[in-house]
């Protein structure tokens, strides 16, 4: 999966914990990737001083902005801003055959009782690789 792959996915995600009405509740169309069922083991939350260089588990890179608490769970990196309103979540999805397949095993890693289908997908070229 690419980088500008897995922003999207973010981005993705993101909008769907910000604005659930754009989804309708329903059993996802794909099966997901298998992700690990191993206990996730979190790690503490760490409030970044300055934007600072990070990576998930599975080596994506990012950069957590100033002010903003990161935390590790299993392949997941849950980013929240000053501001107790919203968060960001990243999963390392691997062995995804398509976006379609990712946004599926992200979902069930991330909030299994969530059956969210995307109901909303734009197309975007590939930049930078």
């Amino acid at each position: 999966m690419s980088r500008l792959s897995r922003l999207v996915f973010a981005l993705s995600l993101c909008l769907a914990v910000s604005a659930p009405r754009l989804f309708a509740q329903a059993a996802p169309a794909t099966q997901p990737p298998a992700i690990s069922k191993a206990a996730p083991i979190a790690t503490a939350a760490e409030r970044a001083a300055a934007d600072s260089p990070r990576t998930t588990p599975a080596g994506a890179t990012f950069t957590i902005p100033s002010g903003w608490s990161m935390t590790t769970r299993g392949p997941m990196v849950v980013l929240e801003p000053p501001e107790p309103d919203s968060h960001l979540v990243i999963v390392d999805v691997p062995g995804a055959k398509d976006s379609d397949a990712a946004i599926a095993a992200a979902w069930a890693a991330y909030r299994p009782e969530a059956k969210r289908p995307l109901k909303l997908m734009q197309p975007q070229a590939a930049l930078n690789g």
